[in-house]
């Protein structure tokens, strides 16, 4: 008898404990810089749980930085990604919501100068593949996006999703392999 209130005991523990790790922190300003350090884009979300957020890039100048663009997004990420020119700006969105990819759930937003190239879904992403799920979310890419200089200001952003890797071009929005 004491056994399996033991088992029941660790089996409800392990429960809560997965469940809570489970879940979406909240959001929080966050900053990236450009490889070469002379611009940072800062994402401010518009609340805590919420997906709204403002988007502000700077150029890096002694005494005051220099907001050269700035857009509104419906993705809260810590995966972005700007060009060496401050030009183009990547957004890779973390886990999807639910247990399979859906049209509504956002996997990639491609910028130029804050206005908005394109707007990937994962369903866009993943096709005929099946994802790994947790408790409340999927996964659908592995590890993170990446810039890819093919010229000097690096353009073109790499993405390796569970349904193999893209290749995209920021000054245009569009897969390139």
């Amino acid at each position: 008898m004491r056994k399996n209130i033991w088992v029941a005991f660790i089996m409800v523990t392990l429960f809560v404990v997965n469940a809570y790790a489970d879940r979406v922190a909240p959001n929080k300003p966050f900053v990236v810089a450009s490889n070469n350090g002379a611009y940072y884009v800062k994402i401010v979300p518009i609340s805590e749980y919420g997906s709204d957020v403002n988007i502000t890039c700077y150029s890096v100048k002694a005494g005051q930085d220099e907001s050269i663009w700035s857009s509104n997004a419906e993705l809260y990420t810590h995966d972005m990604h700007l060009s060496r020119d401050g030009k183009f700006l990547a957004l890779v969105a973390g886990w999807g919501d639910g247990k399979v990819p859906k049209k509504t759930d956002k996997a990639l937003f491609l910028y130029d100068a804050g206005k908005l190239l394109k707007a990937y879904s994962t369903i866009e992403l993943i096709k005929d593949v099946k994802v790994r799920a947790t408790a409340s979310h999927y996964i659908w890419k592995e590890g993170t996006a990446k810039l890819v200089a093919d010229d000097f200001f690096e353009t073109r952003l790499e993405l390796q999703t569970v349904n193999g890797e893209y290749l995209f071009d920021m000054r245009t929005g569009k897969f390139v392999k």
